[in-house]
């Protein structure tokens, strides 16, 4: 049996109870006192008991000495109030225990009977224990307990009551028939029941969003909802559907509806939509402070309260009612009904949120053309910051099938608010002499299965416990540098664990590290890991900070042996990207020494140096309106719990890019602006090791297993601050766990929207009768300029036929001059280099077609006909002496037989359902530059066909190779395609 509290000390003072007054002056004491009732140990406190008259109460102690001296357990009293106004009702009588002695650092058990003889009316228990210390008595209050008591029912059953209740059920339904044939019957004649369903409407200045549900439950009404039992659905997620519509607000009488928007602040967005135990609840933000400004269009708030109503039940419309509203908020804290504890955790401070971008990006990302608001958490990298998409998660789906002026408006009004977790923070500052806002901003991400923050590695997928992404802004009016860091434990199958007692917990030992998974099992979570790094940011430096002694230093032998590993096997692997490794075993007693200050150490920088100028950093001037720069890699930190050290590592970071940027642009900082970008880091520290150590798992059975999820469950473990004497009370797991949509009895609200619905079905019903077709002829041409310039005429290349072209596809490769400077690839000692990559390229196209994003969530795949030409670099699997013979043979099929595209294709591999028309020409790769010689330099390249032309879902018409420019290197492919278009 889980006891029903989380065991952390309090301050508890010497008071009067039930007419006994203790000696002496207030002490603070470190006891801990908690019960459980017998007859219903399965009730919370979080619960109302049910009692009857009549009935015997057992409560269950459980006394935690954590005092230096031993304490002696004397006597237990209680007493019943009135939960509304406080005032006491009755108080218990005296029990006499024991007397019982507690040694230190003990526990024992004792009970306390209670017979129930109360006027029916709802209650709070509150008992009090006296225990005997030091020749003081002192009387600690336990927690209370919210209780229904009522009069024991007379059973239907008496036989004195039968013969009476027989008589007056028939004589009673004797009147209803006669009544209904003289009367009822014309009167209900056609007459259909009338049922009021509770909708909420939200308004913007020009529409309306309503949400409602179909089946709403009806049986409460007022502020009895505060103190009496909330029922329980048996079949929770039977209905979680509402309809939503978004229509005019002119087309709508406001005047038919309550206004419900609360005094004390407002409704400052839409949250989204919270299914918890059966019960929907649409959430709001109603107070926000503003901590941040990206740019100076950009604003970021951080959430101070929320409100959540319920749709689908009246159960809890005491929160619409004016009693609410007036209600401190110690009082509010005290209200319990299922979305309770999600509204306390998202008012918290630890939330963010902005109208003006979407807060789970970064400016590289969102770029700078657009003022508009772009939703880019629906991504699937992005998403993993997006802390109400189990909330949002509808909400998008319905954004993405309105037309896109509806988009526009739910996107400006703050109908879909996108909520992240972590620190946002501005500071002004001067550049150059100008005035420049700097901001950081810390994400945490909530994408891992499992506990989010903790001692523990990684998932399936390859997200990590305590992963946070950091972006430091300096924004002028001229310019705008950016530049991302980020960090999160070891990526990796492990955990730690503790063989928790007195002893080992003060001495810091008793820890181990454990795999639970095989090493391959981890390399590839390690794999994903690194991959879904690689596709955001490009290449990786890793900086380990792990301790090589205790169980530190194993973890540490393992990560390295899985990096090994894994850097000494990617050529054999789909990995095209450049993976470096460094270990910095900086010590927590360096950094205190160092502390945030202006000045970077020097050894730690030169080890970085050289990523930080190959990865360089996003760099905006806002006059040409053109990138500078951008960022081409991260650093992935880690330390053991990816906090203090991990923060320091970034914040030196962070300063040598600045420093490098603005020097190489000739501008010199000041002091103050190093200053207070330490400042920046400090804070950041410090808030994000509070966020990430209040939420610490210790066990992952609550996150791995739903089969007995209760919040007495959570709330019996420890935390890692084990001792610490007056310990900060932290938010409920569970809260976060109901948030995020994990626990067993939640599934995600389903929203229908007739109106779309029904347009979109009969639009598709008369789509002939506004739509024609036409065939459209497309002229795609792919053209290796080899870094040459042309000055004469290109008709002949692009009208090299007589015919007119609906459209015209140009392709251009390798337009820069390819000297070392330019080129990744320049030793060409391996001659097979090329031959041995032919998974890179694979890999290369599948982060293509999955990762370029179009208008409106498009894919590359969601098009009707796609065209894709250019350089892919595949090339022939034979040697020079065996492919030029057959080339003067015209042997072209039997080449093709051995080229690797060809064979990518044919296996399904590269370019599933592309097609590529039968090549019946020479290799057009790679001659001496202006003659038809095959190469004939050292480097004797293979004839290939590396420039080609794929297409999906379209005619197309054989093509040819064509050399219009007399000086051109190699010929470029062309081909003629037919398409069928849909004109409106």
């Amino acid at each position: 049996m889980k006891l029903s509290t989380i065991f952390t000390a309090f301050a508890a003072t010497i008071a009067t109870v039930a007419g006994y007054e203790t000696t002496g002056s207030k002490q603070t004491v470190d006891i801990l006192i908690d019960y459980i009732i017998k007859e219903t140990p399965e009730l919370s406190q979080n619960d109302v008991a049910n009692w009857e008259n009549g009935d015997t109460v057992t409560l269950q102690y459980v006394v935690n000495n954590n005092e230096e001296s031993e304490i002696t357990v004397v006597g237990v009293t209680g007493q019943f109030k009135n939960p509304v106004n406080n005032e006491i009702v009755t108080n218990l009588t005296t029990g006499k225990v024991g007397p019982i002695a507690v040694p230190p650092g003990e526990a024992i058990k004792f009970d306390q009977k209670i017979n129930v003889d109360l006027i029916p009316a709802n209650y709070e228990l509150i008992p009090y224990v006296f225990i005997a210390q030091d020749s003081l008595i002192k009387v600690i209050p336990c927690r209370g307990q919210l209780a229904t008591i009522v009069d024991a029912a007379v059973s239907f059953f008496d036989p004195r009551l039968i013969f009476l209740e027989l008589v007056l059920l028939i004589t009673f339904a004797g009147l209803i028939y006669v009544g209904y044939e003289i009367w009822g019957k014309q009167y209900f004649k056609g007459v259909a029941p009338v049922k009021l369903r509770k909708t909420f409407v939200i308004t913007t200045n020009t529409h309306a969003l309503i949400i409602r549900h179909p089946s709403p439950t009806y049986k409460h009404s007022g502020i009895k909802g505060l103190v009496s039992g909330h029922s329980k659905d048996k079949d929770q997620n039977k209905d979680t559907k509402v309809l939503v519509e978004f229509v005019l607000k002119e087309y709508l009488d406001l005047s038919l509806y309550r206004d419900i928007t609360p005094k004390h602040g407002g409704l400052l967005g839409l949250l989204g939509l919270l299914n918890v135990k059966g019960k929907t609840f649409i959430g709001f933000i109603t107070r926000d402070e503003w901590t941040a400004s990206a740019t100076v269009t950009d604003r970021i708030y951080k959430i101070t309260d929320t409100e959540f109503y319920c749709i689908n039940n009246d159960e809890y419309d005491y929160l619409l009612d004016k009693e609410y509203e007036n209600m401190s908020h110690q009082e509010r804290e005290r209200l319990r009904y299922p979305a309770a504890s999600v509204q306390r955790l998202l008012s918290s401070g630890a939330f963010y949120y902005s109208k003006q971008f979407d807060m789970t990006s970064n400016i590289q990302e969102r770029g700078f053309v657009s003022s508009d608001y772009k939703l880019i958490a629906d991504s699937s990298f992005f998403k993993s910051f997006m802390w109400n998409g189990f909330m949002t998660e509808e909400l998008i789906e319905t954004r993405k099938r309105m037309s896109p002026a509806e988009q526009k408006i739910i996107d400006k009004s703050g109908l879909l608010i996108i909520v992240i977790r972590g620190y946002a923070k501005t500071v002004n500052t001067t550049v150059g002499g100008c005035e420049a806002l700097m901001t950081l901003i810390s994400k945490q991400s909530c994408a891992k299965e499992g506990p989010l923050f903790g001692d523990w590695g990684s998932d399936g997928d390859g997200y990590v416990s305590n992963y946070l992404e950091s972006e430091i802004i300096i924004y002028t009016e001229k310019f705008c540098l950016s530049y991302v860091i980020v960090r999160g434990n070891v990526p990796m199958y492990w955990e730690l664990e503790n063989n928790f007692s007195t002893k080992t917990i003060l001495a810091a030992n008793g820890k181990q590290i454990a795999f639970p998974r095989s090493f391959e099992a981890s390399q590839e979570a390690l794999v994903r890991h690194f991959d879904r790094l690689s596709s955001q940011y490009g290449d990786i430096h890793v900086l380990n900070t792990l301790s090589d002694k205790s169980y530190k230093g194993v973890l540490n032998s393992a990560y390295e042996e899985q990096l090994k590993y894994f850097l000494q096997n990617r050529e054999s692997t789909d990995i095209g990207y450049k993976v470096l490794y460094t270990r910095i075993p900086i010590a927590s007693s360096r950094i205190k020494k160092i502390g945030y200050s202006g000045q970077n150490p020097y050894d730690i920088v030169s080890l970085l140096s050289n990523s930080i100028i190959d990865f360089g950093a996003l760099f905006y001037d806002s006059k040409p309106n053109s990138f500078i720069g951008k960022q081409l890699g991260v650093f992935r930190i880690n330390s053991f719990d990816s906090l203090n050290k991990a923060n320091f590592l970034s914040k030196i970071i962070s300063q040598e890019v600045i420093d490098l940027a603005f020097r190489d642009i000739g501008l010199e900082l000041d002091r103050e602006l190093y200053v207070k970008h330490a400042q920046l880091w400090e804070e950041n520290d410090l808030w994000i090791s509070k966020l990430t150590l209040n939420f610490a798992s210790t066990s992952d059975k609550l996150h791995t297993s739903h089969n007995s999820i209760k919040s007495s469950f959570v709330k019996s473990h420890i935390t890692k601050k084990y001792f610490g004497g007056v310990v900060e009370s932290k938010p409920n797991e569970i809260a976060m766990l109901k948030l995020l949509g994990r626990l067993q009895d939640q599934s995600p609200v389903t929203m229908f929207n007739p109106i779309h619905n029904y347009v979109n079905k009969e639009l598709n019903k008369r789509a002939k009768d506004f739509t024609s077709k036409l065939d459209l002829s497309v002229y795609a041409s792919t053209f290796n300029v080899n870094g040459s310039v042309y000055e004469g005429d290109i008709d002949k290349w692009i009208y090299p036929e007589e015919n007119d072209y609906d459209l015209i596809f140009i392709g251009l490769q390798e337009i820069v001059v390819l000297n070392a400077g330019q080129m990744v690839n320049t030793d060409f000692r391996n001659k097979t280099q090329w031959e041995r990559k032919i998974l890179e390229r694979h890999q290369n196209y599948k982060a293509l077609i999955k990762g370029i994003q179009f208008s409106k969530n498009r894919r590359i795949q969601n098009h009707d006909a796609v065209i894709w030409l250019g350089d892919f670099n595949y090339r022939i699997d034979l040697t020079n002496d065996q492919v030029k013979p057959m080339i003067l043979q015209k042997l072209y099929a039997k080449i093709f037989e051995c080229d690797q595209l060809n064979k990518q294709m044919a296996n399904g591999e590269s370019f599933p359902f592309f097609s590529e028309q039968e090549i019946n020409f020479p290799p057009t790769y790679k001659f001496d530059k202006g003659t038809k010689v095959y190469d004939t330099s050292e480097k004797q390249r293979i004839p290939a066909w590396t420039d080609r032309l794929e297409d999906d879902n379209m005619v197309m018409n054989p093509w040819r190779p064509i050399n219009p420019f007399e000086k051109s290197n190699e010929p470029e492919f062309v081909s003629k395609n037919d398409l069928e278009a849909i004109q409106n």
